[in-house]
Parts: structure tokens; sequence; C-alpha cells
């Protein structure tokens, strides 16, 4: 596991420079069967993304706590907030929010497992969000909106009731590839890091342009799929050296489904006025906890990523350890943006 003269990760030979930047395996004994990546239904899988994946915050918390290290700071909720409340300033839809049939209601019990009856507003009257957060997960958009603008009218959906029992109300327990809600009826919709969980991404985009009022403003944030290789690589050479191969599995991208460098041109069958909004940097990190417990955090797919996975994330600690060790830091490449538009008039 590395040698005294590079670094303990190791180099890649196809990249240079700064070690902490380029993580990658030692060689092993014999290629194997593994293929380039797990298969990718597990990752639209509603049983896995509700039971399993977001059946709590924990393991998208894990996720979001690298970006504490992030260089320059970065603040996406801020800017949604932000650019949400400055167009309905200028645009004040003020619509009612009537739902299709059949609709989930809002979760009456925060600890209940499915749709309830209302919360939030009183029962037997519906909802006047002007936002929709759409796969709001554990509410770091909603929370955001709430604390800057509690003149706006929000709500935050999701497929799964546990991840939402924080969550400012209303909330809605519902699919994002058929939203209970009407056509035109929400000012401004929200689909922050979850298009890549839906079957299919460009239909969800559909949905998202469907419920949108005319002018309306959407936003949505995903990865470069270049997006932190460093993590990739530290997770192979893991894998090399628990399975004894030169040929093991990537690992888990979900991003690759709807990746950045794309997102703007599916976006523009519905929306225009499309705008880039650079979220990325440099994450650089002092100690192997928040990078583990990132690694650690796609553990619902575990059974689709061909790999003792316990054993891989054990060895990745021991490497990145010994990595910190000397050389201080993991420098992690974070390539991440938001797209804004509106919808036609």
């Amino acid at each position: 596991m590395g040698s005294d003269d590079g670094p303990v990760i190791g180099t890649s030979p196809r990249s240079h420079g700064d070690p902490r930047r380029s993580p990658t395996a030692s060689p092993g004994a014999h290629t194997s069967q593994y293929g380039d990546r797990p298969a990718t239904a597990a990752w639209t899988d509603r049983a896995i993304l509700a039971g399993s994946a977001y059946r709590d915050g924990q393991a998208l918390s894990a996720r979001q706590a690298l970006y504490r290290w992030l260089n320059p700071q970065r603040d996406p909720a801020g800017i949604v907030a932000a650019r949400a409340a400055a167009h309905l300033m200028q645009e004040p839809h003020g619509r009612t929010w009537p739902r299709r049939s059949p609709a989930p209601a809002p979760l009456a019990d925060p600890g209940a497992t499915g749709p309830g009856g209302a919360s939030g507003p009183a029962a037997g009257h519906e909802p006047r969000p002007c936002v929709l957060d759409v796969g709001a997960g554990n509410g770091l958009y909603t929370r955001r909106l709430h604390a800057d603008h509690p003149e706006l009218q929000v709500a935050a959906l999701d497929i799964s009731a546990r991840i939402l029992r924080d969550v400012p109300r209303p909330v809605l327990v519902a699919d994002a590839a058929h939203l209970p809600v009407a056509d035109g009826s929400v000012s401004v919709v929200l689909a922050m890091h979850m298009l890549y969980h839906l079957a299919d991404p460009d239909a969800g985009i559909g949905e998202l342009a469907r419920v949108l009022a005319p002018g309306g403003l959407v936003a949505v944030s995903t990865n470069h799929s270049r997006d932190k290789h460093e993590l990739d690589e530290l997770w192979q050479a893991a894998a090399r050296d628990v399975l004894g191969t030169t040929q093991v599995p990537a690992r888990v991208s979900l991003s690759s489904r709807f990746p950045l460098e794309a997102a703007a041109d599916r976006l523009r069958e519905h929306f225009t006025d499309l705008e880039l909004i650079d979220l990325g940097g440099v994450i650089e990190i002092p100690e192997p906890r928040p990078v583990v417990a990132h690694l650690a955090s796609y553990r619902a797919w575990a059974d689709q990523m061909g790999v003792p996975f316990a054993a891989v994330i054990d060895q990745a600690a021991r490497r990145l350890a010994e990595h910190l060790d000397r050389y201080g830091t993991f420098t992690i490449t974070s390539r991440v943006g938001m797209v804004m538009g509106k919808r036609p008039r």
C-alpha cells in the first residue's frame, strides 16, 4: 500500500502534479469478471430510495458534509432563496395550488411511514405554496427558503416520508415522476440533485415544466461526470487491495445519469433563459472521518457494487489515514453546478 517514493494512495498514470489529488490503486495479482459500473437500475428503485438510501437524512447529510471544507465557499441554498424571492417580487403569481387526483396528502405525523392527513394548513384547506421543492430530502433548500423569506409559501416533496419528518410544513410524500400538482400552478420549482434518481430524467423535466406557471422559475442542480474523481480512485484502490484484482467495479456515480455537462441541453426542450451557475471548487480535508462517511453513505447500493462493501470501506479508511499522515490533507475536486431557467410564456 504505497511506497516511500510516492503518495500512499498512489499516482494515476494519466495524472500528474499534487499527489493529494491523484489517488489510484496498486496493481493486483489478476483480473476478474467485474465490470466498470454497478447496475444503474437500483439507483432509481423506489423501494431502495424510500426504504434505504433516503429512509432518513443520515446518508444525505454525510454527502453534504464534505462541502464544509470547500474553497471557495458556496451557498447554493442561499442563491436559490434569493433568486426565488426576487422572481416572486417581479411576478407574484399568488396562485392556489390545486392538486391532481389521486394525490397524496401532506404528512399528518412526522413519524409516519406513508402519506397521511393534512399538515401545516388547517385540515380541509389546500396549501398555497409559490415554491415547490421536488426531491427535498432533508430540507436543505426548504429550510433556507423558510428562514430567509418567511413571507414565501413553500412546500417540500419527497418519495420518502421519514426523511421529511423534520422538514418545515407543508410536505408531500409523492413520486417526482408523477407530481400531484395541477398544471401551471407553481411559481418556482426546484429539483436539486434528484433528477438522476428518476427512471426517465427527461420525463421528470417535463413534469417540472408542466406544474410551473408560464414565466415561472426552475432551478436544477447536479454533478459533473468527473466530480470528486479522487474519491472514485480511492474507492478503486481499496477495492483492488481487497479483491486482489486489477479490474474492479467503479464507485456508484448517481449523477452519471444526468451529468452537469449535459443538463442545460436536456432542460432546453422545456425552458428558456438558461443560466449555468458554478458551485465547484477544491475540498481540502485534514481528517479521514468525513471522507469515509461519504463513501459509506452509498451503502444502500452495496449489493449492486460487486465488492464486499464493508471491507472496501475499511481499506479505504486505512489508505486515507496513511495518506493524511504523509501529506496532511486529502484534496477532492468538486465539480457541481446549478442550471436556472424559465418556462416560456
